[in-house]
């Protein structure tokens, strides 16, 4: 039987969660989809930096390049905080530890949480490291850590997305989308990795897993925007233009929580 204790925790990791997929971060999805780069770090991730400049670059600003440059991490932690369950200032990344630590309001529980993301381009020896951060969570549970202990994978999918052979940023050479794609779209990648898990996740209780859409264009992300920032960034080796109804169709992006 779950404790007051969980209960209060997972309260706050799945609202925080399920906040991230909302209407307030559909943008910040959109853009960081489109690099096909990991983003949990933001800029901290020099590959994923460079991809944040492009932006700048292309005339994104405010706060939505500053939710780029936090990355998941830091947007997950600001959900925490917006909960109002959280008894003290989400620690990001600290020295030691997990991707996120707090402790919950209503009982003072210490929580620490992993963070992870799949796209469809994740190599498949990824989802085995994915595999090791809910090891690495039961190492503290046997070490003793008196709290709750949570991994949070984000799933997302740009179901419609393609593009020629060609060159990403000046200097890196890479065939076409089709030619690279390893486990496309949420509830294949979301199988792949309950494949290889020990045990199911703890949230959501549904079946298949939720995939909330990403909408596009939108009055901040406009066609015209991506265009640009596509002109900038890549040079196909063939004829090709980015179109939103047909690259960004059925874009979305899912959730799902471990507990160690």
């Amino acid at each position: 039987m779950a404790s007051k204790a969980f209960d209060d925790a997972l309260a706050v990791v799945s609202g925080a969660s399920e906040a991230m997929c909302s209407r307030s971060f559909n943008d910040f999805w959109l853009l960081a989809a489109l690099t096909e780069r990991s983003f949990e770090e933001g800029d901290r991730n020099r590959v994923f930096r460079e991809s944040v400049v492009s932006y700048e670059n292309a005339g994104v600003t405010g706060p939505l390049i500053s939710q780029l440059r936090g990355g998941i991490n830091e947007r997950l932690a600001s959900a925490i905080q917006q909960t109002g369950l959280a008894a003290d200032p989400v620690m990001r990344n600290p020295s030691k530890g997990s991707d996120l630590k707090f402790s919950t309001r209503n009982t003072g529980t210490p929580v620490e949480i992993e963070v992870k993301m799949i796209y469809d381009m994740t190599f498949k020896k990824y989802y085995t490291s994915i595999v090791d951060d809910i090891r690495k969570l039961e190492a503290l549970r046997i070490a003793g850590f008196p709290g709750e202990l949570f991994l949070i994978v984000f799933f997302i999918q740009l179901p419609g997305m393609d593009y020629p052979a060609g060159t990403w940023y000046q200097n890196k050479p890479c065939k076409s989308r089709s030619g690279f794609l390893v486990v496309s779209g949420i509830q294949d990648q979301y199988k792949c990795l309950r494949e290889q898990m020990t045990k199911a996740p703890i949230w959501p209780n549904a079946e298949p897993l939720p995939a909330y859409r990403l909408v596009h264009p939108t009055a901040e992300v406009s066609e015209h925007l991506l265009m640009r920032w596509f002109e900038s960034v890549f040079q196909p080796r063939g004829p090709w233009k980015f179109t939103a109804a047909t690259h960004l169709r059925d874009a979305a992006v899912g959730v799902a929580i471990w507990n160690a």
